[in-house]
């Protein structure tokens, strides 16, 4: 099993599982039975001829997944733009904000919420790369929670995982807005229970916001996606490649333009999206 998910097989004595713990910063995988969990110095379970197995898997606060994020980006770049902030103690005491070179310029551009992330498509051969006939997956259900968090910026504020619960954006003194999707996407599966709501599809906010801003833009400038939407990974969380996950994607742009949620969100702190994942055979 890859150590980043917990996992606990429901059977017996459900003593066939591995979580793991933050200890002194470092992230200890801790087995449950370790005669039971272990074969070959691999982590994993037994499945037994003709059983059919439910098995629970995690990968939470203890060991977190980072999803990439993208810098907002302006037609001003950093001008215009705070660069450095000072704080004295946990008081903001101060900062740096880049001037215009121009002095004929007034403003350079119009903040719109901006895609910070482009989700990861996953389909059942990706997540399950099983090579044995005999091994079936019958179904899957679970929930993705994902945490987006303005960097305070304060030297002495917490890292994920070790902060207690209400620490995160306790010193973000700076609003932020902006635009974000899933974090992944399940090919075959079934992705309901959007919380909070979402604002609007990505075939909407394309609409509304990035065909718009284009048309903005002052002459001669070009106005980009800030995220390459799609960028479709043939990679596991782990980095094993698995060569038949992008041909399995193709022609499902259009589709998924449509169906794609998007929040926009204006914060100071830190925002908490989840979403319930399906699939049955």
């Amino acid at each position: 099993m890859n150590p980043r998910y917990d996992f606990k097989v429901h059977r017996l004595d459900g003593s066939e599982n591995m979580s793991a713990k933050i200890i002194g910063g470092d992230i200890y995988h801790i087995p449950g039975n370790i005669e039971k969990t272990t074969l070959n110095y691999y982590a994993g379970f037994w499945i037994m001829p003709y059983e059919t197995v439910k098995v629970e898997f995690k990968i939470t606060d203890q060991n977190p997944y980072v999803v990439q994020t993208y810098d907002y980006q302006s037609l001003c770049g950093d001008q215009g733009k705070i660069t450095n902030v000072t704080y004295i103690g946990d008081e903001f005491a101060g900062g740096v904000i880049e001037e215009l070179d121009q002095v004929s310029l007034i403003s350079c551009g119009v903040i719109y919420p901006q895609l910070v992330n482009s989700p990861e498509i996953l389909s059942l051969e990706s997540m399950f790369p099983l090579r044995d006939e005999s091994i079936k997956i019958l179904d899957y259900k679970g929930l993705v929670r994902m945490v987006l968090t303005n960097v305070p910026g304060n030297p002495h504020s917490c890292s994920p995982g070790t902060c207690e619960e209400g620490a995160f954006g306790e010193f973000a003194n700076f609003t932020v807005f902006f635009a974000a999707t899933v974090p992944l996407v399940f090919k075959e599966a079934k992705m309901y229970d959007y919380t909070p709501d979402y604002t609007m599809t990505l075939k909407e906010y394309l609409d509304t916001y990035y065909r718009k801003e284009s048309d903005r833009a002052p002459q001669g400038v070009e106005v980009k996606l800030p995220v390459s939407m799609f960028g479709l990974s043939d990679k596991l969380i782990t980095g094993v490649s698995i060569p038949s996950l992008q041909p399995a994607i193709r022609g499902k742009k259009s589709a998924l333009e449509e169906e794609l949620p998007v929040w926009i969100i204006m914060m100071k702190g830190s925002v908490e999206i989840t979403y319930w994942v399906s699939w049955k055979e």
